[in-house]
C-alpha cells in the first residue's frame, strides 16, 4: 500500500515537473524572440500614460526608483504619480517623511510638470484605498501604470506597450511580469533559491497563464482560460478599471481580484516581454509575510465567484460560465500550492520508507525534474550571471525552498478561519518593516 502511495505521489510531481518544464522553455523562447523593439508610430505616444506608485515608509528607497525611472523608463506624453498616505504615520520614524522627502525632490530638480504628489489623508487605510484615490484624479481615456517603490522596469517596457498597442489597438489591459533577482547578491543561499522559486514561478505559470488567453490563442481559450493581474506591472485603461470599480478594498490581495473581475468582463491581458526586476524579501521572516499575503489571492477564489454572480449586472458578464471556469482552475493552483511542499517531503523520504530500488529512484527523478533541474536553468537563463558551481548549489537548495513555499499558506488558512468564527481583524503586513 505505501509503495502504490508513493507511486501516485511521484507520478503526480512527474507530470507536474514535465508540464511547468514545458511551460518554462516556452517562456524563455518568447523572451528571446520578443527582445528587439521594433519601429513605433508616432501616432502610438498619443496614449496619455499615468505611472502611479503608492508609498508608505519607503523614504530609504523612493528617491534611487524615480531617479532610475525618470532616466530610463518614461516617455513622451507619461506621467509619474506618487501616492504617499497619512498611515505612514503610524509608526514613529526619524527624518523626513516620504512625503516630505519625493517634494523636496521635485522641487531640487524642477519636475513639477513630470512628477506628481498626492497624499492620502485618512490613517486607516490599505494600498487599495491609496490607488483608488489616485484613480479619481485621472481621466477615463488615459492609461494607468502601477509599480512598488522598488520596481525597476525594463527601460524597454513602454516600447513593448506602445507597440502591443499597435498590434490590438482595441486591448485595454497589459501585465508585465518580474523576476526577483534584483537584491540577490545581497541574499543569503535559501533566500536566493527562494528569489529563483519565484522567478521560475512567472516563467512556467504566470506568463504561459497570460500566453493562453492573449494573442493568437484559440476562441475557447480567450474566454476560459484563467489569467491574473498583478499589481506592480500592470497596464490598464483607466475608464475599464473605472468602470469595475477599482481596486478592491476588502481585499488582502486586491490584485488578483482585479484580474479576475477584467477576465469575467471578457478582457483579455496581453502580457509584454521585457520584465521588471524586482526584490526578494530579505529576511525570512518577510518571506513567509510575503507568501502569507499572496496566499490570500487564489484562496479566495470563490469568494471573486460570488462576488461576480451577485454583480453581474456591473461586470458586465459575456459568457455566464467563464467566471466559473476561472474560479475552478484558481481554487485548483491553490491546492498544489498547499500540497507541492509536502509531496515534494514525502518523495524526498521516499528511500526510508520503501525498500522497492525502482520507486525510490523514481521518487528522487521527478523531484529533480520539478525543482533543481528547472530552477538550474532559470538561473543559466542569463537573467542572473553565475558560473555553474553556484547555479548548483542554489539549484539544490531549492529543494528545501520548496517545502518551506507551501507552510505561509496554512498560516493564511488559519487567519481566515478565526477571523470568520471569532471575528479576529485580518491583518497585511508590510513585507520589508
Amino acid at each position: 500500500m505505501i509503495d502504490l502511495i508513493l507511486v501516485f505521489i511521484s507520478s503526480i510531481i512527474f507530470v507536474r515537473g514535465l508540464t511547468t518544464l514545458i511551460f518554462l522553455f516556452q517562456s524563455l523562447k518568447w523572451l528571446s524572440q520578443k527582445s528587439k523593439t521594433g519601429i513605433i508610430s508616432k501616432n502610438s505616444f498619443s496614449n496619455k500614460v499615468y505611472l502611479v506608485i503608492p508609498v508608505l515608509r519607503e523614504q530609504d528607497r523612493i528617491i534611487e526608483t524615480l531617479d532610475y525611472i525618470r532616466k530610463n523608463v518614461l516617455k513622451r506624453n507619461m506621467e509619474i504619480l506618487v501616492v504617499t498616505t497619512q498611515k505612514e504615520f503610524e509608526k514613529k520614524f526619524t527624518g523626513p517623511s516620504t512625503y516630505e522627502l519625493v517634494k523636496k525632490y521635485i522641487k531640487n530638480n524642477n519636475l513639477s510638470k513630470l512628477i506628481k504628489l498626492i497624499d492620502y489623508p485618512d490613517k486607516n487605510s490599505c494600498m487599495a484605498h491609496q490607488l483608488n484615490y489616485a484613480l479619481k484624479q485621472i481621466d477615463k481615456d488615459v492609461f494607468v501604470s502601477f509599480y512598488n517603490a522598488d520596481s525597476r522596469p525594463d527601460p524597454e517596457t513602454f516600447d513593448e506597450f506602445y507597440q502591443a498597442k499597435e498590434k490590438s489597438p482595441k486591448a485595454e489591459v497589459f501585465q508585465q511580469s518580474a523576476i526577483f533577482t534584483k537584491n540577490f547578491a545581497n541574499l543569503n543561499l535559501f533566500l536566493k533559491a527562494s528569489a529563483i522559486l519565484q522567478s521560475r514561478w512567472t516563467l512556467t505559470h504566470e506568463l504561459p497563464r497570460l500566453f493562453r488567453q492573449s494573442g493568437d490563442s484559440p476562441s475557447f481559450l480567450k474566454t476560459f482560460a484563467n489569467a491574473h493581474c498583478v499589481g506592480h506591472g500592470l497596464i490598464i485603461k483607466a475608464g475599464l478599471l473605472k468602470s469595475l470599480g477599482g481596486f478592491s478594498e476588502n481585499c488582502v490581495t486586491e490584485d488578483l481580484f482585479l484580474g479576475f473581475l477584467i477576465r469575467s468582463s471578457g478582457a483579455n491581458i496581453y502580457p509584454l516581454p521585457k520584465l521588471e526586476l524586482a526584490d526578494n524579501p530579505k529576511t525570512i521572516k518577510s518571506l513567509w509575510f510575503q507568501k502569507y499575503v499572496w496566499f490570500w489571492g487564489p484562496m479566495k477564489y470563490l469568494h471573486y465567484l460570488i462576488y461576480v454572480i451577485k454583480n453581474r449586472r456591473t461586470v458586465k458578464i459575456k459568457n455566464n460560465l467563464a467566471p466559473v471556469a476561472f474560479a475552478v482552475q484558481g481554487l485548483i493552483s491553490a491546492v498544489a500550492w498547499l500540497v507541492s511542499g509536502p509531496l515534494v517531503t514525502i518523495a524526498l523520504i521516499s528511500p526510508l520508507i520503501t525498500r522497492n530500488y525502482y520507486i525510490a529512484v523514481f521518487a528522487m527523478v521527478s523531484v529533480f525534474l520539478y525543482g533543481p533541474l528547472q530552477y538550474f536553468l532559470t538561473v543559466r537563463s542569463r537573467m542572473i550571471n553565475l558560473n555553474i558551481l553556484d547555479a548548483l548549489i542554489i539549484s539544490l537548495s531549492g529543494i528545501p525552498a520548496i517545502v518551506f513555499h507551501s507552510l505561509p499558506p496554512y498560516h493564511s488558512i488559519c487567519a481566515e478561519l478565526t477571523n470568520k468564527f471569532f471575528g479576529t481583524k485580518i491583518c497585511k503586513p508590510k513585507t520589508d518593516d
